[in-house]
């Protein structure tokens, strides 16, 4: 077999939980079913919640980053493996349609638990569990053009909101991490930073084309005051609004 099953379980806190600091020497697939945990791996911190995988890799410190006060819920499954593509399997990311793999995770941990089943089976389960996420990735892909578009249009159409992206995650029903992922794969620029951008144009665009003070351009785009607008303004760009503005003082303007 290309992957050797290790052991498995179904992880359930008692009160305020943190995970412990370790470094393991098999990969790991955590499947969220309740609460938040926090976990750092590799410099990076992860928020993980309901229907989420985090795929943790051996040799590599992980630690809970902070502690879960709330009930938290998950499946974890560690193997080791020569296949090449089980070794890249996505990092973190929500699963959409988890029945399937739910399902693999539960008869994976009942055959662990039956001295009836032969070791090989556990296996094999973990094969196939490796094999719907990778599954899960595809069609993740396939619809993630469709959702990058999605995520365009509601910018273009709410550009005069304080946009975040846990705000657009919220009103498109997905998980911040997967809208930020889908959208960098379609147009090769973080979400983050395709936001800025476009609230820089819309500053731009009025202080050139309009007689609107920066007061009332704070307010028409969702900034708390027009000193936060400056300085927003003035750390992307390197000058004031109204530098800029006379920068534009000679354009013409005509009625006809």
């Amino acid at each position: 077999m290309s992957v050797n099953y290790i052991h498995s379980g179904l992880f359930k806190s008692d009160g305020i939980w943190q995970h412990p600091k370790r470094v393991i020497d098999s990969y790991e697939i955590i499947f969220m079913h309740e609460g938040i945990a926090y976990i750092y791996e590799d410099g990076i911190e992860y928020t993980l919640k309901k229907n989420d995988i985090l795929v943790l890799e051996p040799g590599k410190l992980h630690y809970g980053f902070k502690e879960s006060k709330e009930f938290v819920s998950f499946s974890w499954i560690h193997f080791k493996t020569t296949k090449e593509n089980y070794k890249n399997l996505p990092k973190h990311m929500q699963i959409t349609e988890p029945y399937i793999l739910k399902n693999l995770l539960s008869q994976c941990l009942h055959t662990a638990n039956t001295p009836s089943y032969d070791r090989i089976c556990c296996d094999l389960y973990t094969a196939l569990i490796i094999e719907e996420i990778l599954t899960l990735e595809k069609a993740t892909g396939f619809s993630g053009k469709y959702l990058s578009v999605q995520i365009k249009e509601w910018i273009r159409v709410n550009i005069e909101k304080d946009i975040t992206v846990s705000m657009i995650a919220e009103k498109l029903g997905y998980h911040e991490n997967h809208i930020s992922r889908v959208f960098k794969s379609a147009y090769s620029v973080g979400l983050k930073e395709y936001i800025t951008g476009m609230r820089l144009e819309n500053i731009k665009n009025l202080l050139s084309t309009t007689l609107y003070t920066v007061k009332q351009i704070a307010h028409m785009l969702s900034f708390k005051s027009e000193n936060h607008l400056v300085k927003f303004f003035k750390y992307h760009m390197n000058m004031t609004p109204t530098e800029y503005r006379n920068t534009y003082v000679n354009t013409r303007t005509n009625k006809k």
